[in-house]
């Protein structure tokens, strides 16, 4: 199974910091596993928010591997013997119901059942979060991320491409019918609801120093639990 590792961030303020302190761990986790890593940077230019770039990279680099793994520059690896097969075999209960925003205050929505396993996220406390997922190479994720990004509603505002995504979750349901959903505490913990033994944690929703001084005190974690040998260098990126 070919698999890419991928994240990737703007070199503006301190999160260029906070990429070059979390990337280092994914290509670690990349080399351990055998899989591919990429981290691109610098997404300026588009006619959107900045969070929807990795929509169109995703689609771009999808056709040449079988799952892609994306997770966002503020999120952390932190159990490095996890592997994308062990997300994808792992048998936890479909949740009944999740929240969506869907342009207005989240509210339920009825899960059918899973037929295949195509894209994976977790259910999170307001919709599923696009911080950290899986998808694989088939036609279904291709129509699926092409709806994402032609969806102009969210390009400047809401949840931008996570709103767009919840959109599809609302208006047809039947797309959830190829989404696995993971308990957040899998794959996208907050810093406030991470226990040590998580596969990862994500420090999002606080301002940038608090996230560089949060992830700081994780990447020594790590070091320190698994004697990892990746170091604080930054990686060789693509653009």
């Amino acid at each position: 199974m070919k698999v890419l590792v991928y994240t990737g961030f703007n070199d503006d303020k301190l999160f260029k910091e906070i990429g070059a302190l979390t990337s280092p761990s994914k290509l670690a986790y990349a080399i351990e596993h055998g899989y591919d890593f990429k981290c691109s940077r610098n997404f300026e230019g588009h006619d959107r928010h900045v969070s929807w770039f990795k929509i169109r990279r995703v689609l771009g680099l999808l056709p040449l591997y079988d799952w892609i793994f994306w997770t966002d520059a503020d999120s952390l690896i932190m159990d490095q013997h996890v592997t994308v097969q062990n997300l994808i075999d792992c048998v936890v209960d479909r949740p009944a119901e999740i929240l969506l925003s869907h342009n207005k205050a989240p509210a339920p929505v009825l899960v059918p059942p899973l037929k295949e396993v195509d894209y994976i996220v977790s259910d999170g406390e307001c919709s599923p979060c696009m911080g950290n997922f899986l998808i694989r190479n088939c036609q279904w994720s291709f129509d699926f991320l092409g709806r994402i990004w032609d969806n102009e509603d969210h390009f400047h505002g809401g949840l931008y491409d996570q709103g767009a995504q919840d959109d599809i979750f609302a208006t047809d349901p039947e797309a959830m019918t190829h989404v696995k959903f993971l308990p957040k505490r899998i794959l996208t913990p907050g810093f406030h609801e991470y226990r040590k033994g998580d596969f990862m944690v994500h420090v999002s929703g606080c301002d940038s120093l608090l996230k560089y001084c949060l992830l700081d005190k994780y990447v020594s974690e790590v070091k320190s639990a698994e004697k990892s040998t990746f170091i604080r260098v930054r990686p060789k990126t693509e653009i």
